[in-house]
């Protein structure tokens, strides 16, 4: 292989693990706020709103006439993983834009909504789903990975062989 093709294989495959890096980091580094308040005993309205790593608002979204949560599950030969799914006159409603791990805490979330719905002297309810440390990392090391690649180009131009 040439000089020139490795150099440019080097240069375009960072890119790449950048590329990958930086979507994994936006589609999972979402961070999502349930706030609902209700009126006298109407099944309350809510806003679900999404911010990128809690920082950047990415989206905003209404959803009236929440009546409850379920834990949505999707399984394949790896494993299965899991959702909060809100119940409301539209149908139902994602609370995250993504399945992940952690079935628990899912749980958790749905029956702090349940209990909201459930209870009508409560006018208002804020829930907000929590941030892994651990997406950070993992898009970390693609993005650094991908910088190295890009940087260690002009040097393979300069090696022999």
């Amino acid at each position: 292989m040439s000089r020139i093709r490795r150099g440019c294989g080097l240069f375009f495959m960072g890119w790449i693990f950048i590329g990958a890096g930086l979507l994994a980091l936006y589609v999972f580094g979402q961070q999502y706020t349930l706030s609902c308040s209700r009126l006298e005993m109407e099944n309350p309205d809510c806003v679900r709103e999404a911010r990128w790593l809690g920082l950047i608002q990415t989206g905003e979204r209404t959803i009236e006439s929440l009546s409850g949560a379920s834990v949505g599950e999707s399984c394949d030969e790896d494993g299965c993983t899991y959702r909060v799914n809100l119940h409301a006159a539209e149908g139902q409603v994602p609370l995250s834009g993504f399945y992940s791990s952690g079935r628990s805490e899912k749980e958790r979330q749905a029956q702090r909504i349940n209990d909201f719905v459930a209870e009508t002297d409560i006018k208002t309810f804020e829930l907000e789903t929590e941030r892994s440390i651990w997406i950070v990392l993992f898009t970390g090391i693609f993005i650094l990975v991908g910088l190295g690649l890009i940087l260690s180009a002009p040097f393979s131009l300069l090696r022999g062989g």
